[in-house]
């Protein structure tokens, strides 16, 4: 358990030294990272429902951290604040998507993912990170999109947007996030399909099991999946396939 050995980290965080503080948020992260612990038990909220004397300060000492001079000491801050959500995060994590580090950006957007319906007033700055020029920023507002659309409407509603734009990775992760939402079926459906059938493109070989989700709107993509089988390319012959046997095509 964190519970001994975390006041001895937390008072590493005074050190002048830049890497030791790094090294001792760091190490926060990993031992609070609740949801690996607990092994099969992967439900945040249940576990943070046990009683841990010892959250609330390092909550408090990772916030602070957030200012730090140094960005791995920031990075590794944002990352225990997404194994620790608490309502009181949340100002902090908004202020550090605007930091200079792009790493640092991006755990903030991973750790707002995390806060759930405490995170919904984050949402219009979320949205704002899809207009980054970096495609990892954009990626972590996605991804945050995508965490928060369960429990926060907000969030929910952006996806549909994120279907029509030009980025295809994009476009699948919001599609996916919306299978589980049972929303925009039609929309979703073109969206795997045209994955299907885009040379190179990465995950294609998980798409029959994203139609398969959709029950009987998924099985609408048959027609498509038959016809990507012959087509030139070795990928998507071979995806569509995959696709048909998960399918259960006659």
């Amino acid at each position: 358990r964190a519970a001994p050995a975390a006041p001895a980290v937390l008072a590493c965080m005074q050190a002048p030294q830049a890497d030791l503080r790094a090294a001792a948020m760091r190490t926060l992260r990993y031992m609070f990272d609740y949801p690996r612990q607990k092994g099969a038990r992967t439900s945040l909220p249940e576990v943070l429902a046990e009683p841990k004397d010892e959250t609330p300060a390092v909550r408090e000492a990772a916030i602070a951290a957030l200012k730090d001079e140094n960005a791995l000491v920031r990075e590794a801050a944002a990352a225990v604040l997404g194994n620790i959500p608490g309502r009181e995060a949340v100002p902090a994590l908004l202020a550090a998507l605007k930091d200079p580090n792009r790493h640092v950006r991006f755990w903030a957007l991973g750790a707002l993912g995390r806060h759930g319906a405490w995170a919904e007033e984050a949402v219009p700055a979320v949205l704002d990170c899809l207009k980054d020029k970096d495609p990892f920023i954009r990626s972590g507002a996605v991804g945050a999109l995508v965490s928060l659309a369960p429990q926060v409407e907000a969030a929910a509603a952006a996806l549909p947007a994120l279907l029509e734009g030009p980025d295809l990775k994009i476009a699948v992760e919001a599609a996916e996030a919306l299978v589980k939402l049972k929303r925009n079926p039609d929309t979703v459906r073109k969206i795997f399909v045209r994955a299907l059938n885009t040379p190179g493109f990465t995950g294609k070989d998980f798409l029959g099991s994203s139609l398969l989700e959709m029950g009987e709107e998924g099985r609408k993509a048959i027609p498509d999946c038959i016809q990507a089988a012959g087509s030139p390319d070795a990928g998507t012959r071979g995806a569509a396939l995959r696709a048909l046997a998960e399918l259960k095509a006659d």
